[in-house]
């Protein structure tokens, strides 16, 4: 059985859900911690105990989210839901350097798909481990920011992206 955890960073209260060996599912801010409970809840039980890469995910998160360059290409993931093409895009995405930006089409391209940006955005926008993916970090092929689902959408993204950018 999985198991979830709340827990407060300076941008709200994200949700985890996790089993002993991977993280399942990261859930940004909700409106309030009442709501992501009751997010989490129908897909887990409360956790006791965290495991240590989930400590040390919650360390790398107070870190990124202070503003400081962070890489989270340890932490362990359950991408086994995930079929072969958006396995590439989620690889593809989290090589994406802190403060760079990728096009739906370039992440496309570059996961040997060139013709799936609809599929590459369908990917992000399902993608379970915002920040550990960075699916922040993938834009319009114009620059604009576009699709990113969660709460507070493109303001909390144009957030993200302009503090990578201010190192």
């Amino acid at each position: 059985m999985d198991h979830y955890i709340v827990k407060k960073f300076n941008i709200g209260w994200i949700g985890f859900i996790y089993s002993e060996k991977k993280i399942q599912l990261i859930k940004l801010p909700l409106k309030n911690k009442t709501e992501m409970i009751q997010f989490l809840k129908p897909r887990a039980v409360k956790g006791k105990d965290s495991p240590k890469f989930l400590a040390q995910l919650f360390r790398d998160l107070e870190v990124y989210f202070m503003g400081k360059k962070m890489n989270f290409t340890k932490i362990p993931l359950d991408l086994s839901f995930a079929t072969d093409f958006q396995n590439k895009v989620y690889k593809n995405c989290r090589d994406i350097k802190w403060g760079d930006r990728m096009t739906y089409k370039d992440l496309a391209e570059k996961s040997k798909s060139p013709k799936a940006a609809r599929a590459v955005g369908m990917a992000m926008r399902n993608n379970p481990y915002p920040i550990v993916i960075p699916c922040h970090r993938v834009i319009g092929s114009t620059g604009k920011l576009i699709g990113f689902n969660a709460f507070r959408g493109i303001e909390l993204k144009k957030e993200l992206l302009d503090m990578e950018s201010k190192i």
